[in-house]
């Protein structure tokens, strides 16, 4: 008799994945190797369905990025509840290594050296015994860490223990009101030039994280002061010249950062993302010489180009535009290197919609909804939509 299958969420998995990538890094491994595993790891990250389910159902190829031995490994991992693969290449790493992954400015390379010679072996407690190595001044001692490597540290796990009190993913409509009320109290200033939610957020994805919003302005100080004067502030995380975190009083994080327009395009590319399509879009500047970043593009002679929209980033590359909601890592670069991007569905496309509830109280309907009989009527009309009736008997 087979034994009972071994549930993951997709959080967990996603780790997984960047854990063996990161390992991989560390190791001088192909980038090309790693990046499939980053690939994977960000795309099963924001996967709306569960694996598990997904796995149930052998429809594990919903899932962009995986592809057929990936799929094997997943399938291992809920059979058996372990990748004898994923532990062969971890072997060797500390098992605190992956906790410390997730921390901000630390890296594969860093989280490899601070877990081997510390030996954080248990991944449960790696994270508190580093602020503790940090605070106790530990780890400046380190060769190529310092006293700022060490408030670094400490700043990168109070960030991620503010974020893990955070609520979980909220969703876009939700997401879409806080943003509303931020923006509107943004553009009050005559300092911003600009404004634009980043990440999942202006990639339109089904659910958000944090809300990371972007300032165009010739005048950060002044941005920043306004920023910090919001009413809708609970408390202030961090604040500086160009980057202000806060906690909204539905109490979700919101960071808001300045950038100059001469870079504007370079900072809402990179911070839009998403993962699996910034990298893409890296391995092709690689191929061609160049690296880029938030920063501009830098050429073979180490220049960084700085750039002012998204079409001149992505131009530099030989590249269409690319609207945010098609940046999920889906072959979009190749369709933008042959100019055939797809165009998106707009409101203008939309001829009706095929269901909707009233306010009218009739004893078939199986879920009232607010809106009168007279005013969907006269929607309609002012759309020119035709209006097509079907009763029930």
């Amino acid at each position: 008799m087979s034994s009972a299958p071994h549930f993951f969420s997709n959080q967990e998995i996603a780790e997984m994945f960047a854990a063996v990538a990161a390992a991989y890094e560390v190791q001088g491994v192909s980038f090309f190797r790693r990046r499939a595993y980053e690939t994977a790891a960000a795309n099963i990250e924001h996967t709306t369905t569960a694996l598990f389910d997904l796995w149930k159902q052998d429809e594990l190829d919903a899932v962009a990025g995986l592809g057929e031995k990936f799929e094997e490994y997943i399938d291992e991992l809920f059979t058996t509840g372990k990748i004898a693969h994923f532990e062969h290449v971890l072997q060797d790493f500390p098992a605190g290594f992956a906790a410390l992954l997730p921390l901000e400015w630390i890296g594969a390379k860093r989280a490899f050296t601070l877990a081997q010679e510390f030996q954080l072996t248990n991944p449960k407690t790696a994270r508190d015994d580093l602020r503790k190595l940090a605070e106790a001044g530990e780890i400046r001692k380190l060769d190529r860490f310092g006293e700022g490597s060490e408030q670094k540290i400490i700043e990168a796990l109070d960030r991620f223990a503010e974020q893990a009190n955070q609520p979980k993913r909220m969703l876009l409509s939700e997401a879409e009101a806080l943003v509303d009320e931020i923006m509107q109290y943004l553009r009050q200033s005559d300092a911003v030039l600009e404004a634009e939610a980043l990440g999942s957020f202006r990639r339109h994805a089904p659910t958000i994280g944090d809300i990371d919003i972007a300032v165009k302005s010739e005048e950060p100080h002044a941005v920043m002061e306004h920023v910090r004067a919001f009413p809708g502030m609970q408390k202030i995380l961090s604040t500086g010249d160009t980057t202000t975190m806060f906690k909204h009083t539905s109490g979700r994080q919101v960071d808001v950062k300045t950038e100059p327009p001469a870079s504007w395009g370079s900072l809402l590319q990179h911070y839009t993302g998403s993962k699996a399509h910034n990298i893409a879009l890296r391995v092709r500047a690689k191929q061609q010489g160049l690296s880029i970043s938030e920063h501009g593009i830098k050429d073979p002679a180490g220049v960084v180009h700085p750039k002012a929209t998204e079409a001149e980033v992505y131009g530099a590359l030989g590249l269409e535009f690319i609207p945010p909601e098609l940046r999920e890592g889906r072959q979009e670069l190749e369709l933008a290197a042959k100019q055939a991007v797809p165009e998106l569905v707009e409101l203008s496309d939309i001829q009706g919609d095929f269901h909707v509830h009233t306010d009218l109280d009739v004893a078939t309907s199986h879920d009232i909804g607010s809106t009168p009989t007279l005013r969907l009527l006269e929607r309609a009309s002012e759309k020119k939509l035709p209006i097509h009736r079907f009763f029930r008997p």
